[in-house]
């Protein structure tokens, strides 16, 4: 569609409904044109673009088009302003028809109705709670604000169909909501914040070489009776005597230990596993005294 052609159909909008204070609308070409954007100036309307290759910054627009494309799809073999019609009038979940929210009245259909069915009303109430609606939406389902970026930053940028980094530089913040304007070599590009992932580049510092002696050791830190040179002599030790009494303890100390053992296991991570004691039939046999 040409800019000439799409301004014909806002100036017929325009007349009907209304200059509205702001036009959301995406990067194509008979958006961003410089006739449309003469007429946009001319009329008073700010003109704001959705980030390029990102269209869910823009989602509510895209999804009333898959809408509209889905109710002409449907009413091929009948009257498409019927269809359109209908879809005007249908009220949504605890909200009213867009009709009634935009006239403040219900639109007469080909269905039957009451006359008092079409009164004008006061959809100051309605608005009130579809903002209250679209305030709840946010407090659960809003996402975190992500890590601030300043001029000369080190960021990576992809695009919405790309699963590819690319290193790039933060120049600025656009003038668009949640756009950033980035430099990649002599081109500059404008991305979502999504799209834009920041460079946490940390340099390690290396440790610095220790001089070693080689006439001396370099002992850690251990207490100086458990640092003993070379060139002290040896610290005599007493024979230790142990008597039959200290022998049998021992014995009996090494043979539970044994014991335990078996019935124990160590897992990898260290913790000690006893193993439980299952029943022995032959033994339980032997044990039963036979009449």
């Amino acid at each position: 569609m040409k800019s000439s052609t799409l301004i014909a159909h806002f100036k017929e909008i325009f007349a009907r409904f209304g200059i509205p204070e702001k036009l959301i609308s995406d990067n194509a070409a008979n958006y961003t044109s410089q006739e449309f954007e003469e007429f946009l100036k001319n009329w008073d309307v700010d003109h704001i673009t959705s980030s390029p290759r990102y269209p869910q910054s823009n989602g509510f627009a895209e999804r009333m088009v898959q809408t509209a494309n889905k109710l002409l799809a449907k009413s091929k073999e009948e009257d498409p302003h019927i269809a359109l019609l209908n879809y005007k009038t249908s009220p949504s979940q605890n909200l009213p028809s867009p009709a009634e929210l935009l006239m403040g009245r219900k639109l007469r259909t080909k269905l039957p109705s009451l006359k008092s069915h079409h009164q004008t009303k006061n959809s100051q109430k309605e608005l009130k709670k579809m903002k209250e609606n679209q305030r709840q939406q946010r407090k659960h389902h809003r996402g975190f604000d992500l890590q601030p970026l300043e001029a000369g930053d080190d960021v990576f940028m992809r695009n919405q169909a790309d699963t590819l980094w690319t290193p790039a530089k933060f120049v600025k913040k656009a003038l668009e909501p949640r756009s950033y304007i980035l430099q990649q070599g002599k081109a500059t590009y404008r991305r979502n914040r999504r799209q834009i992932l920041k460079s946490n580049t940390i340099s390690f510092q290396h440790p610095t070489s220790v001089t070693r002696d080689d006439e001396e050791d370099q002992f850690p830190d251990f207490p100086d009776d458990l640092v003993r040179h070379s060139n002290e002599p040896p610290t005599p030790t007493t024979p230790h005597v142990t008597s039959s009494a200290d022998s049998n303890t021992a014995d009996t100390q090494t043979t539970s230990l044994n014991q335990t053992d078996q019935n124990t296991c160590t897992a990898r991570s260290g913790r000690r596993i006893t193993k439980p004691k299952k029943l022995n039939l032959q033994d339980a046999m032997q044990n039963v005294q036979r009449p």
